[in-house]
């Protein structure tokens, strides 16, 4: 017997002849780009991988990458030429520094489990080269609810293009997070803190290190590299810290309304030091209702302001690149200076 695909006719000095038509085997939907569909007189329809074809997953001769698909938008672009512009917005900055604040497609962990996607980068504040990982808008919403766990290691994403809502992007897990920018949409304040940890931590990385509910008696914060903040109002000092428990305005960690993540030592409704943190000093997280957001955005609501959101950023700190990062002591940029080693460490 012959495959369907393969009609078979009896000519008078050939015999019996089959004429396998490909064109009557198609490829189910679910089957990948890389695989070809053709008629075998006797088997039938049989599928096979194409050779050198964009899309297989495999990074083969003429592609610059490979994705094992050929959706647009993704970094890898259908015919299998990269379109990802950096790997975050600090090596963007430090390769074109005239580079506008905007969105731009990166891809800050490289090769490790999140694909390249769009964030946006802030070019001009302190030093530019700023990567926005999370969006907490005070919107009436429970995003960053102590429940939701939004400042822990949940690989869940949200936000659109809007950079005054609720987001929480893939950089806030896979892009280091040597220096942090902290900026309120309304009012324009911000604050900028260098050097919060070495190496290639992430955000998340960096406030897991704390334990839940930490007790700062007798500690400092990370103090403010630069801004436009100051200790006034009800803001106790312009250090950020993490995962802050709750002092009630005493010389003891006695209270129930601490947090988790980025959080401000505020002393509204009663005395300093970090009273009730949950509800006045912090990213949405209240130990004591963890299924409710506080709208204070860190240290927007003590500084005596309501209402925006505030803008997460984080930076890997480059060594040459004219800008003093994380740990460095100086950067004389790429010629580098006699009083600053390549290391960026002052000689």
């Amino acid at each position: 017997s012959t495959a369907d695909c393969a009609p078979a006719e009896c000519l008078p000095t050939q015999g019996c002849v089959f004429s396998p038509d490909d064109s009557k085997c198609t490829l189910s939907p679910d089957v990948g780009p890389c695989e070809l569909a053709f008629c075998d007189p006797f088997e039938g329809c049989i599928t096979t991988p194409a050779v050198n074809c964009c899309g297989n997953g495999v990074l083969e001769p003429g592609e610059e990458c490979d994705d094992g698909n050929v959706n647009p938008g993704d970094g890898c672009s259908p015919t299998c030429v990269s379109n990802i512009q950096g790997i975050d917005c600090s090596t963007l900055h430090a390769e074109n520094p005239n580079l506008a604040s905007g969105p731009y497609l990166i891809d800050p962990d490289e090769s490790g489990g999140f694909n390249p996607f769009t964030g946006y980068c802030e070019m001009g504040i302190d030093g530019g080269g700023w990567t926005l990982a999370a969006i907490v808008a005070a919107d009436n919403q429970t995003n960053w609810s102590l429940n939701q766990g939004g400042w822990t290691a949940d690989e869940s994403f949200f936000g659109g293009n809007s950079l005054s809502e609720d987001a929480r992007t893939p950089a806030l897990l896979g892009a280091p997070a040597n220096d942090l920018l902290f900026r309120h949409t309304n009012t324009g304040h911000w604050a900028s803190y260098r050097g919060v940890q070495s190496g290639e931590g992430s955000l998340i990385d960096l406030i897991e290190s704390y334990p839940s509910e930490t007790c700062w008696v007798g500690q400092q914060g990370f103090g403010l590299s630069a801004g436009t903040i100051a200790a006034e109002g009800g803001l106790c000092d312009t250090d950020l810290y993490f995962n802050a428990a709750d002092q009630a305005g005493g010389p003891t960690c006695s209270g129930e309304n601490g947090t988790f993540g980025p959080a401000w030592n505020v002393g509204l409704g009663g005395t300093c030091p970090f009273n009730g943190p949950g509800t006045n000093g912090s990213l949405g997280p209240q130990t004591n209702l963890p299924d409710t957001e506080s709208p204070a955005l860190g240290f927007i609501r003590a500084l005596g302001f309501s209402g925006g959101a505030l803008q997460v950023y984080v930076r890997r700190a480059i060594c040459g690149n004219g800008t003093v990062e994380g740990l460095e002591e100086c950067d004389g940029g790429p010629g580098g200076t006699p009083s600053c080693s390549p290391e960026c460490l002052s000689l």
